[in-house]
């Protein structure tokens, strides 16, 4: 017990939440305390008079160096620890590795951990902010707290080290674990591809939706006072929701994600919010058809990273919150405040779920989100990209379904998953109202019952389409004005410094420069998040405290004075602040569509 006050101590400044958990825990009867041969002592389960040791019971420190003496970890390897016991392991392997290293730590019982923070001096592991300690917590909950570490772990070889008493005894719950981080390293690698892919595409949407941005509402107006909220998805079974939808509409919120907005409206539901993330310009196929249109009584809620023509030519009101991570957003914020923002999850759905969220419903009901294939094709059939034959270059899966097995591919999948993740977290009750793959957290209802769960809202959304749009006064302006001068400025001096460079290549001018450019603040930021070579930038500052290579200082400045060109032409091309005054709803012009 010497150790605990001081290893609760240290437990309380980094974990505050599992130091609460620790405190509740009480190590059960059948958990036994083992004196060693050494002063170092084990534990045991008492199986019914048989008994499982976790550890040694010779010397359990000396078995856990013995065990790692023949190991070699690279420097930036990422090391996944299935299983602590009294975590002698991990003792033993603080003393192997470096500063690049990233060590998870899985211990599903804090029955355990409390043990092992009782017994030994635990607090330098505890404060290492290299090491990540997961204390019973699901497996959902790990992957969606290493997102924060997803560079490293995609960028890095995973070695896993798993405490073979643990895995004897709980095997169920580290193998789930084991395969989550897998499935997180396979969806990192995705996303990490795409933002290399898009990245130029992104800040060019960003640039000329900055109109949207600053003279849009935000988010505050559409709060609601509780209640329901329908989300319209574009599966296969949208289309047996059309009636109850047709007589819901009015009187309840209707959101649409951007695939099934036209199939809605040619079905006579004209919805009462739409939303649309992808910045792709084959996204545009979902608005074709309805931008054609003169009027229409909908609220399109944008990422600002969306596709630019969809909001310049929808004939509806526009909404644009901001988005968290993006540079350019950021220099603008001090002026036009907080919009508000939306977690995009991995697609449009999982969106228009957060939108739901951060507006207050209490009820969300989806339709039409079968995030699986049936008979009638991929989606419903007024959708653009719907196809009847879906098998074609899709890695096709079965899952647990409503009323059965159905067919989905590993895309769906992986969004199946996600969607458990957020409903897990979520305050909101949530049902699914489809019949395609099973969502833990999210019953399935019938389609009919729908009308039963709702109350009236007419009031909320009559306030909706009273509300009037925001406006962009002109102390407002000058200040974007003036942001937007500066930036085309200091962009230019640092595209001309690094091409100057380039010119005469010296490796300590590159350093020198290199330590200077960080004065430039945000606009350094938005170049750097400009660059194609989206790996070898954001890794580029810890590669280069071990290793100065002349090639890599050559690739980013290269890409510095290129990522430098294109925002000056983007925003020199792109009438930031006319096209904000005109982005007024019902502002307009035929010109500017």
């Amino acid at each position: 017990m010497s150790f605990w006050k001081d290893n609760l101590r240290a437990l309380k400044a980094r974990y505050p939440e599992l130091a609460d958990l620790v405190l509740k825990a009480r190590p059960p009867a059948e958990l036994k305390i083992i004196k060693t041969r050494s002063r170092y002592p084990s534990i045991a389960l008492d199986l019914g008079g048989k008994y499982a040791f976790f550890h040694s019971r010779e010397n359990p420190m000396k078995e856990a160096e013995e065990q790692l003496g023949g190991v070699d970890f690279p420097s930036t390897a990422n090391i996944l620890i299935l299983g602590l016991g009294l975590g002698y392991h991990l003792l033993a392997l603080k003393n192997k590795i470096g500063r690049e290293n990233i060590i998870i730590v899985v211990e599903q019982y804090p029955e355990i951990f409390r043990l092992a923070l009782e017994l030994l001096d635990l607090r330098e592991i505890i404060l290492d902010k290299n090491i990540l300690l997961f204390v019973g917590r699901r497996p959902e909950e790990i992957f969606e707290s290493l997102k924060t570490k997803i560079f490293h772990l995609v960028n890095n070889d995973l070695t896993v080290l798993r405490h073979d008493t643990c895995l004897l005894l709980f095997r169920d719950y580290y193998e789930a674990v084991e395969k989550m981080v897998g499935e997180l390293i396979v969806w990192g690698k995705k996303n990490l591809e795409a933002g290399v892919r898009f990245r130029r595409l992104y800040q060019k949407n960003i640039i000329r939706n900055l109109g949207f941005y600053l003279s849009s509402q935000g988010l505050d107006f559409m709060h609601s006072p509780g209640g329901s909220v329908i989300i319209a998805a574009a599966g296969p079974s949208l289309g047996r929701s059309y009636g109850v939808l047709r007589r819901l509409q009015g009187k309840v919120p209707i959101i649409s994600v951007d695939t099934a907005i036209y199939p809605l409206i040619s079905n006579g539901i004209v919805p009462s919010i739409a939303i649309s993330i992808d910045p792709q310009e084959v996204n545009y196929m979902h608005f074709e058809r309805v931008n054609k249109m003169e009027r229409l009584d909908t609220i399109l809620v944008i990422d600002p990273q969306v596709y630019y023509k969809i909001p310049r030519n929808f004939p509806g009101r526009i909404v644009c919150p901001g988005l968290r991570d993006s540079k350019i957003i950021s220099l603008f914020y001090p002026v036009v405040g907080d919009k508000g923002w939306i977690s995009k999850g991995m697609s449009v759905a999982h969106s228009a779920f957060s939108l739901a969220l951060s507006l207050g419903f209490e009820n969300i009901i989806f339709v039409g989100l079968d995030l699986s294939f049936s008979e009638d094709g991929s989606h419903v059939n007024e959708a653009a990209n719907f196809v009847k034959d879906f098998s074609t270059g899709r890695n096709l899966v079965k899952v647990k379904g409503k009323n059965g097995t159905v067919v989905t591919d590993d895309v769906f999948f992986a969004y199946i998953k996600h969607f458990e993740v957020e409903v897990s977290k979520a305050s909101a009750r949530c049902f699914n109202a489809s019949n395609g793959a099973q969502i833990s957290g999210m019953p399935f209802i019938e389609v009919e019952d729908i009308e039963g769960l709702v109350d009236d809202m007419s009031d909320y959304l009559s306030g909706l389409s009273r509300e009037g749009a925001y406006s962009f006064e002109d102390e407002a302006r000058e200040k974007v004005t003036r942001l937007v001068e500066d930036w085309v400025r200091q962009t230019e001096e640092i595209g001309r410094q690094a091409q100057d460079l380039l010119d005469n290549m010296d490796l300590e001018k590159a350093k020198q420069m290199y330590s200077d450019l960080r004065r430039y603040g945000v606009i350094i930021d938005i170049l750097e998040e400009t660059m194609e070579a989206a790996a070898v930038m954001l890794s580029s500052r810890r590669i280069w405290k071990d290793k100065a290579d002349i090639e890599k200082f050559r690739l980013y400045f290269q890409e510095l004075a290129a990522a430098s060109r294109f925002i000056v032409k983007e925003v020199s091309d792109e009438d930031i602040i006319g096209w904000a005054g005109r982005c007024i709803y019902g502002g307009r012009s035929d010109k500017d569509r």
